[in-house]
């Protein structure tokens, strides 16, 4: 095992956030629009009936992810990509002295750290319209999720920079450069510290119906119930994290050694690997330690409400075919919704270490001999006086609140509003980030192009582009640093191939309307 081996994880923890490999939790790209259908019940269920198709089938594949505290230039990164010879390079002036790093960094930053890694393919997913009324549909779904929030920048700190005594600057020659190291004089401390990772498949249905159907008021209710299914999990809750870092022996700093003047929290894991089985055998990967099981089992809801405001109150009549109800023609909506309610629960090989200790002392160097995970736990363990208990614990699903807006121009031009707030409802749990998205975009019954302004966590903006060409739709919410302009801290990209039956089409009826999709006087100007 590496030696530095806790600090390498946390590393590759937070630097495989700005890797294009990666993708994110769920993609709120092509969740919205009247061409969503069963994609757009996974942002709000109640999206159902008021979609502007009647049925529908297809699959997507959202790819994203993001931290606020590693970077890199995009134009560097796409040069690494299609240039095996470019080598990223990047000089930080640290207290005076020049460092050449790989990755950039927020260096001195205070800010805490957060990240979110994940995976989300829908494989199937599909829903049928009954009269305008009635809703119904399914979706297969298979994710994973890697999530940091509020983790000390300043750990991330150490393991960039480090306490070597020496080094060597571009020259050649070496420099003393203790004397620059000042965060042994320095008390450091986080609450509410959470990582979070579980992969999971969910299979669910879904119902949505008009409730309120009135003059120009009309109101329609969501919902989805799913069972899930998960490999594994791993989650840390830390409320209380007070810690610092002493002067070493004679080469200066130590940081190899962390000082815990208080911790309070706890780990919990169940694992598809056996716990006292060896990494590798005679430098060898261990085919021995993967085990193929279900790990744990649980659910969840989600549930949504949305008003519209319709442009008439005109009936549609007597209808025989479903493809001949007509889409809603309105002025704007409303949704609210509350997604991904509900946990995962583990109980076989499950186990949970719980913390409660002040001037604890955990030295990194006793990973070097760790080769089991059961070893790796009793370096943690001793170091803050805790021991392994045998118990399941409940692993929360990424749950958020969503408020949605959606403004018609007329029948080609809209403007939507979506905000996504996660919620924590259990010590354990999974999150995705919170985002507040503002779209413009142009509908037609075979191209859509969508212009998202996205806030991820209230603190990065990003500019992004979506476009539909009958079944296959590709989108971001980051277009600039896919085409290789700003700072990358992340990437995303959402792909879609959904085949749609439109509301006022009749396959039977090649080339007329069953019915005219708008009912609207000339002075609404349609």
């Amino acid at each position: 095992m590496n030696g530095k081996l806790l600090k390498s994880l946390l590393m590759v923890l937070m630097i495989t956030c700005t890797s294009i490999d990666y993708v994110k939790s769920q993609s709120i790209v092509g969740a919205y629009g009247n061409h969503a259908g069963s994609h757009g019940a996974l942002l709000n269920p109640s999206s159902l009936t008021t979609s502007g198709v009647y049925a529908d089938f297809g699959l997507n594949l959202g790819l994203s992810a993001y931290n606020n505290y590693f970077h890199v230039p995009s134009a560097d990164a796409f040069k690494s990509v299609f240039d095996k010879s470019f080598k990223m390079s990047y000089t930080k002036i640290i207290n005076g002295f020049p460092r050449v790093f790989d990755l950039d960094f927020n260096y001195g930053s205070s800010k805490r750290a957060t990240a979110n890694v994940g995976a989300d393919a829908v494989v199937l997913s599909g829903m049928y319209n009954f009269r305008g009324r009635h809703a119904v549909g399914f979706f297969a779904r298979t994710r994973a999720n890697v999530d940091v929030h509020k983790f000390p920048s300043e750990i991330l700190e150490v393991c960039m920079v480090g306490f070597d005594h020496n080094y060597r600057i571009n020259d050649g020659d070496p420099a003393d450069t203790t004397v620059y190291y000042t965060q042994y004089a320095r008390n450091y401390s986080g609450k509410n510290v959470n990582v979070g990772i579980m992969a999971w498949s969910e299979f669910g249905l879904s119902y949505s119906t008009v409730v309120f159907n009135r003059f120009r008021h009309r109101v329609d209710l969501g919902v989805n119930a799913k069972v899930a299914m998960s490999v594994g999990a791993v989650a840390l809750s830390s409320k209380k994290l007070d810690y610092h870092l002493e002067l070493g022996d004679s080469i200066g700093m130590n940081d190899s050694v962390w000082f815990f003047d208080r911790m309070t929290g706890g780990m919990a894991y169940s694992l598809p690997l056996g716990y006292d089985t060896y990494f590798t055998v005679d430098g060898d990967f261990n085919d021995d330690l993967i085990k193929n099981r279900i790990a744990g089992f649980g659910g969840g809801i989600d549930v949504g409400v949305t008003y519209t405001r319709l442009r008439n109150s005109r009936a549609e009549g007597r209808l025989k075919r479903n493809c001949e109800i007509s889409p809603v023609d309105y002025i704007w909506r409303l949704g609210f919704s509350v997604i991904d309610l509900g946990a995962v629960y583990f109980g076989n090989d499950a186990e949970v270490s719980e913390y409660d200790t002040k001037n604890a002392e955990l030295n990194t160097e006793r990973f070097n001999d760790v080769n089991t995970v059961h070893e790796f736990m009793d370096v943690v363990n001793e170091a803050f006086d805790s021991e392994i208990e045998r118990k399941g614990f409940w692993m929360g699903l990424p749950t958020s609140l969503s408020l949605q807006f959606d403004y018609s121009f007329n029948r080609h031009f809209f403007v939507n509003a979506v905000v996504i707030q996660p919620v924590a409802i259990t010590k354990y749990h999974v999150m995705r980030d919170a985002q507040m998205l503002l779209s413009p975009r142009f509908e037609s019954q075979w191209f859509d192009v969508t212009m998202p302004v996205t806030v991820v966590n209230y603190n990065r903006l990003l500019l992004g582009a979506s476009f539909r060409a009958a079944f296959l739709t590709v989108g971001t919410q980051n277009l600039l640093n896919l085409i290789g302009v700003g700072e990358l801290y992340g990437l995303d990209l959402y792909v879609s191939l959904k085949f749609n039956f439109n509301k006022g089409k009749c396959l039977t009826d090649r080339y007329e309307d069953c019915l005219k999709p708008y009912h609207v006087s000339k002075k609404h100007g349609r």
